[in-house]
């Protein structure tokens, strides 16, 4: 029996962030979703992430379908070790059908600022027992349920001097077998993506090969409010036109964040109220990592720390990470020190120890290990390198 719609088995997201994106979110990383959709971006993970969504798909189908979903993802990062992922995902149809997909993901670093992962999947399709599967051979032969495994491989290069990411994934390695009876394979899929990263917004391309037929997704989110809201739009296209477009939004509050996200299909399932999708993340440290940060190669300079949360006023001593060598000037000892506060930018403190937003590459530059492109957390362990 071939189900004709892979639901839980193909690229189908069933979490908010990439559905208000249009699903171009390969060339993210440090995330927990990582872990389903490029387990490359699982290596530079530094915290623990938690999320967990529910939704709704194809809401207002003519026969009353009630098509629901709801999904799990952990990650963490281990250091040397590289990054860890598990997911789990589901998809039912009300006492007719259920799907269910368990994810264990790895990602490590191959050179710097490249990343390969792989995951490995597990599949479980199952059909409820009713009147009329009681009178089908096919149920009779073949029983109500089918497992199966898969595997997936990824690929994420940062390129942080403008900044952009390249994501690479080949999904369906180790083609599983869905199908009662017949065999029900999903070809194997290759998807490509480029993301541009700014301080407030990112924006990505992704464009996904499958049976010798293409899909293109665009999509974007921009923070506002300090980074406490985010607005995300994308789309897809297809051989035949417009696919899909989405829209979502999310509220972040300290190491909380809720998003929201509506996909309205223009093929399928066109004329449904679309799918709407919720989720709620939670990030807080990894007990395992260090808490101090990453030290800057040798010959760069004083550095200002910043340590764990705390009266951005307070002053505290550095050390120079060199001595001067004979005829230098001697670097001052005292230094300011910096904690960073919630609505932080990477642009605020260029333009808070610089002078200069456009000078935030340096910060980045000093922290790549420890932080995300754009991206600051409060509390998180940063060094600032000082102007000459």
């Amino acid at each position: 029996m071939n189900s004709g719609v892979y639901g839980a088995f193909n690229d189908e997201s069933f979490n908010a962030r990439s559905i208000g994106v249009a699903d171009a979110v390969i060339c993210q990383s440090e995330t927990a979703l990582s872990a389903i959709y490029n387990p490359a971006g699982l290596a530079p993970m530094k915290n623990i992430e938690i999320t967990l969504g529910y939704g709704k798909r194809f809401m207002g189908l003519s026969d009353g379908s009630d098509i629901g979903n709801s999904s799990l993802a952990i990650a963490a990062g281990m250091e040397k070790l590289g990054g860890f992922g598990f997911a789990w995902e589901n998809l039912g149809l009300a006492s007719v059908y259920q799907e269910n997909l368990l994810i264990f993901s790895y990602g490590q670093q191959f050179v710097e600022n490249f990343y390969l992962g792989a995951c490995l999947k597990y599949y479980s399709a199952e059909y409820f027992a009713d009147s009329y599967t009681a009178i089908d051979p096919l149920f009779s032969s073949n029983g109500y349920s089918k497992m199966s495994f898969g595997a997936d491989l990824g690929a994420l290069a940062v390129i942080t001097s403008v900044p952009m990411r390249v994501g690479l994934t080949v999904s369906n390695v180790l083609q599983p077998d869905f199908g009662l009876g017949t065999p029900d394979k999903p070809p194997l899929g290759v998807k490509l993506g480029i993301a541009y990263a700014a301080d407030d917004m990112n924006f990505e391309l992704d464009g996904k090969l499958e049976n010798s037929r293409g899909t293109i997704g665009l999509g974007g989110e921009g923070w506002l409010l300090q980074k406490r809201l985010v607005i995300r739009s994308g789309f897809q296209i297809y051989d035949r036109g417009l696919k899909q477009i989405s829209v979502g939004f999310g509220y972040r509050e300290n190491q909380f964040d809720f998003n929201y996200s509506y996909s309205y299909p223009l093929s399928g399932f066109s004329g449904t109220a679309g799918t709407h999708q919720t989720g709620i993340s939670i990030r807080f440290e990894n007990p395992l990592r260090a808490k101090t940060g990453t030290q800057l190669p040798e010959g760069k300079g004083t550095l200002f720390e910043v340590k764990t949360p705390a009266d951005p006023g307070n002053t505290n001593l550095t050390t120079p990470l060199t001595k001067p060598e004979d005829g230098q000037n001697t670097v001052p000892e005292k230094t300011d020190t910096y904690t960073v506060q919630k609505g932080d930018t990477l642009k605020s403190l260029a333009i808070k120890f610089y002078n200069d937003p456009k000078l935030w590459t340096i910060i980045y530059e000093a922290n790549k290990e420890n932080i995300k492109v754009g991206t600051l957390v409060p509390g998180t362990v940063l060094l600032i390198p000082k102007q000459k």
